[in-house]
């Protein structure tokens, strides 16, 4: 009898162990004894277990009688998420530029946001559509989907790119997402927004906390604050009916203030619209090069998020616990992530290529964060097409199966193999693992909300 390798077992407040799967998805509760022969090594036999334990752990993918009928279930497992994959959009990110108008305290763009003030023209545009097509055209199951991204993609000077883009997709029957600063929305954008508005998939705007703190945080480059024409440009997304998120970028400087934000969503009644919904991140540097002071590890992250909700009613009907992706199953069993959980084969949607990014400066990289590195672009679209297979490869290829260091680790089916933008720039290339210590916030994420199952 074999033991799933991928099983990930927690000490319990009220006593007793909870074990998680990463293999099959069970989440159960284990006394002391159960938890001590799971751990046995193959060896020792399980011929002192009592049958129906035996018989149920088996059904829940605990034991098996052989590592290759445990082999054939992880490729069953990745074969189900990859067919999942083929029903999602296959996503586009187009930036018209890298420039933007504010000076965030954490922006994981760097410089480039202030010394590339190019912008995308119209054949560079048309020529960025040929290109979705053409690579679209890879995977004809599923439907192609454009954001625009940038730097900041919705400036004055980029008007005529955003406009070109709209009518670009409109001709091909796609809509078109924004992830966007906010600040040109009830001003610059307004009329377009009216005339467009039902071209737009989605909007995602940042707001970072009430007035004080998310203008300390995302000031314009003047030093002026932001906190009033974001919340104007929300305010209209919600009354045109347009998908809207509004993410908060979460750290130590404002983590505290989530319930005063969620108290001002409230009396400006996005929470009663149906297209406006809220979303948490954690204020991440894969790089480690950052010198914002500010970052939690993201096991403190859960702990001071897990404080907040516990003391704000209002903060935890307003926001869910999404922003963990170790942690995500985990959430969607207690009831508290409404992402549904299963197995993360690879980490992020760079990894197999289920995405693109075509920057403001031609080239087309497979991470957003990779922006303006064109000694890392796995090809251009603009002024000519060109994919270079040698580059794209690993990133193809990547996944929790590929990786040697990966196939043998409890959590690899719960960390997905980490950033692989940091594995290539830290790590000695994509096809290493970029640990961030899933485990960590595993056990963090169970501390503050593991005994729920025990009352449940």
């Amino acid at each position: 009898m074999h033991s799933c390798r991928y099983l990930v077992t927690h000490r319990l407040k009220r006593g007793g162990w909870l074990a998680i799967n990463g293999l099959s998805g069970a989440v159960d509760l284990l006394d002391d004894s159960t938890k001590e022969k799971l751990e046995l090594p193959a060896s020792n036999g399980h011929g002192d277990w009592d049958q129906d334990l035996l018989a149920k752990l088996r059904r829940r993918g605990y034991l098996f009688d052989t590592p290759d009928e445990e082999e054939r279930l992880l490729l069953a497992q990745w074969e189900r998420q990859q067919r999942r994959i083929q029903e999602r959009p296959f996503g586009f990110a187009l930036c018209p530029t890298h420039s933007c108008n504010l000076a965030c305290r954490y922006c994981f763009e760097g410089s480039i946001t202030s010394s590339r003030p190019h912008v995308l023209g119209p054949d560079a545009v048309s020529a960025a559509f040929q290109v979705i097509e053409r690579l679209g055209a890879e995977q004809p199951s599923r439907k192609l989907e454009i954001s625009l991204f940038g730097g900041e993609p919705l400036l004055p000077s980029t008007v005529d790119a955003v406009r070109r883009t709209l009518e670009e997709a409109k001709a091909r029957g796609m809509g078109v997402g924004v992830v966007t600063n906010g600040t040109h929305l009830s001003t610059t954008y307004r009329d377009l927004m009216t005339q467009y508005r039902d071209q737009f998939s989605h909007f995602q705007i940042t707001l970072d906390g009430p007035r004080e703190v998310h203008d300390a945080r995302r000031p314009f480059r003047s030093g002026k604050g932001t906190y009033d024409v974001i919340v104007e440009g929300i305010d209209l997304l919600a009354s045109l009916g347009v998908r809207t998120v509004v993410r908060v970028n979460l750290d130590s400087h404002n983590v505290r203030h989530l319930p005063e934000l969620a108290e001002m969503a409230v009396q400006r009644g996005w929470t009663g619209k149906a297209n406006v919904r809220f979303s948490l991140a954690p204020v991440a540097d894969h790089l480690g090069t950052s010198d914002y002071g500010a970052r939690l590890p993201e096991e403190q992250l859960v702990r001071e998020v897990a404080e907040v909700m516990a003391a704000s009613e209002v903060t935890r009907k307003l926001f869910r616990l999404d922003l963990f992706r170790s942690a995500v199953h985990l959430g969607h069993v207690l009831g508290i992530t409404s992402t549904r959980g299963q197995q993360m084969f690879q980490y992020c949607e760079a990894n197999g290529l289920n995405s693109y990014v075509l920057g403001a400066d031609g080239c087309i990289y497979p991470c957003s964060e990779m922006l303006d590195q064109p000694e890392l672009a796995i090809g251009t679209f603009y002024p000519t097409f060109r994919i270079d297979e040698e580059k794209a490869a690993p990133w193809r290829r990547r996944s929790i199966l590929t990786m040697p260091k990966c196939r043998s680790c409890e959590v690899a089916t719960f960390c997905g193999g980490g950033c692989a933008y940091q594995a290539l720039k830290q790590c000695g290339g994509v096809m290493e693992p970029a640990c961030y210590g899933a485990e960590k916030v595993m056990d963090a994420f169970l501390d503050c909300f593991g005994d729920r199952l025990t009352s449940s």
